[in-house]
């Protein structure tokens, strides 16, 4: 069947087409394509294999992402709302300087922050040094790190 892969800002920008088996299917094959802004709202990408894709600011609302490798994938932007996954992310929206999301992945230990990635950890530090000189985002940063670290304390 063919597969076309829209922008979810522009119902005229196609992002990949195809005769695919199913979308994923379409997104195997296309492995490494730059997906930034896809609308993939409601997919079933289950055990699909997207380790490194560039998903961000893909709309990814409610698609089914179980046993999907997200490993490395940059998820800047991307909306999980009501996604369905093996893995537990939590994500805040409208922190920091730039205002935009931050997404952290426990399974992983991965935190996604604009154009950043790493461990909470690394982030911390990374936090405390680049925000030192301004409280109100380093409370916003620290903030969501110890809600993070709370809820893996209590969830395990």
């Amino acid at each position: 069947m063919e597969i076309k892969i829209f922008s979810r800002w522009d119902d005229n920008k196609i992002i990949l087409c195809g005769e695919y088996k199913s979308i994923k299917d379409c997104l195997q094959k296309n492995r490494g394509a730059d997906l930034r802004g896809a609308d993939l709202y409601g997919a079933d990408l289950y055990g699909t294999n997207l380790r490194g894709a560039d998903l961000r600011g893909a709309d990814l609302y409610g698609a089914n992402l179980r046993g999907a490798n997200l490993y490395w994938a940059d998820l800047y932007g991307t909306n999980l709302r009501g996604a369905k996954t093996t893995k537990r992310y939590i994500q805040i929206s409208c922190i920091g300087s730039r205002k935009d999301q931050t997404t952290y992945c426990f399974e992983d230990d991965l935190i996604y922050c604009v154009c950043w990635k790493g461990t909470l950890k690394k982030f911390e530090e990374r936090v405390k040094e680049t925000h030192k000189d301004n409280k109100q985002y380093l409370a916003e940063y620290l903030g969501f790190i110890r809600y993070i670290e709370e809820l893996a304390r209590k969830v395990g």
